[in-house]
């Protein structure tokens, strides 16, 4: 683990060293949350990384993040350290999605993990609404047979047509759009899927190492899947 969040400090610092102007907003929000790994605790960490987007969030024009009280000290439980590294991956693998608004959402939904720990609520995004993105969905998720990249979207947001879980927890689940995602094997989280299909709104987003992250509304976690049709 040490290695993992060692590599992940690693990440932020190229960020922050590389000379791109467009990205200095996600550089600042990026190298705030380094920071927040000198707090103790796992709801003191949670707060001190929602609270470094406070300049992005003033330079898109949102309204300030509420203030939140001072956190008694505590050290990390074994899952909880876990799910902060996982935080920090996902959020670091938020980089190619296009827009700071659209980023702000990946970066947010990349601390359900934690929240998940912690037995909270999944967390609002930074929008009232998701919007539906205009590039090519049909190709996202699919890995290219050539050297040719092939066109994709940055993320894909869809109703969800039906689902199955097996004996383990893990979820097979199909798309209004007619993809179907698989659930990675060992993931460390199960979706708590006990509703019809068709109330749950599902996101997912480039990963990490070639990874996606599935995001479902109204179930705490985040997700490891890939798509198998």
């Amino acid at each position: 683990m040490a290695r993992v969040f060692g590599a992940t400090i690693a990440v932020f610092l190229t960020l922050i060293l590389t000379p791109d102007v467009e990205a200095r907003p996600r550089d600042d929000v990026m190298s705030a949350a380094a920071v927040c790994n000198t707090k103790a605790g796992a709801r003191a960490w949670l707060d001190c990384y929602y609270n470094a987007t406070a300049s992005m969030r003033a330079s898109l024009m949102l309204t300030p993040l509420p203030s939140t009280p001072m956190r008694k000290a505590a050290t990390m439980t074994a899952g909880e350290l876990d799910a902060r590294d996982r935080v920090l991956s996902v959020a670091y693998g938020c980089t190619n999605v296009a827009g700071d608004r659209a980023w702000l959402d990946c970066y947010y939904g990349a601390a359900q993990p934690l929240r998940a720990e912690l037995d909270l609520s999944p967390a609002p995004q930074s929008t009232p609404a998701i919007a539906v993105t205009r590039a090519p969905e049909g190709n996202f998720g699919v890995q290219a047979v050539s050297a040719r990249p092939l066109p994709t979207a940055n993320h894909i947001v869809s109703r969800m047509a039906s689902y199955r879980l097996d004996a383990h927890g893990i979820f097979n689940i199909t798309l209004a759009n007619g993809q179907v995602w698989q659930q990675i094997d060992g993931d460390t989280y199960h979706a708590q899927l006990t509703h019809p299909p068709a109330t749950y709104v599902v996101r997912i987003n480039h990963g990490i190492f070639g990874s996606y992250n599935v995001l479902i509304s109204g179930v705490p976690g985040l997700f490891r899947a890939h798509r198998v049709s």
